[in-house]
């Protein structure tokens, strides 16, 4: 309900959506052939978490990280939960070193 304040944030996400081809999307689902996480909030209202598990079944080797207690936007509501997560499967997926040092100290 928040994000809904921001005229910008709202004119942005409809105008994203507008121009997406979800028909295109479904049909090359299968093809996709790289290291593909889905992060889905245990909560979501707007989109049923139990999606991206039928959606893992079309995507080779993907894989769903289900994050309890967290909504649609998980990114926004818990951004350090999520952020590693994505660096957890990059380091599983050997995008990123196995130990990164994140920091500029000892």
């Amino acid at each position: 309900r928040r994000l809904f304040r921001f005229p910008g944030h709202v004119a942005g996400a409809l105008g994203m959506m507008a121009n997406w081809n979800l028909a295109a999307l479904d049909r090359d689902l299968p093809r996709l052939a790289v290291p593909t996480l889905l992060i889905v909030g245990g909560t979501d209202k707007a989109i049923a978490p139990e999606t991206a598990f039928s959606v893992q079944k079309r995507i080779p080797g993907a894989k769903v990280e289900l994050l309890r207690n967290l909504g649609h936007l998980a990114h926004e509501e818990a951004p350090d939960m999520v952020a590693g997560v994505i660096v957890n499967a990059a380091r599983g997926a050997g995008v990123l070193p196995a130990q990164a040092n994140m920091g500029g100290g000892m």
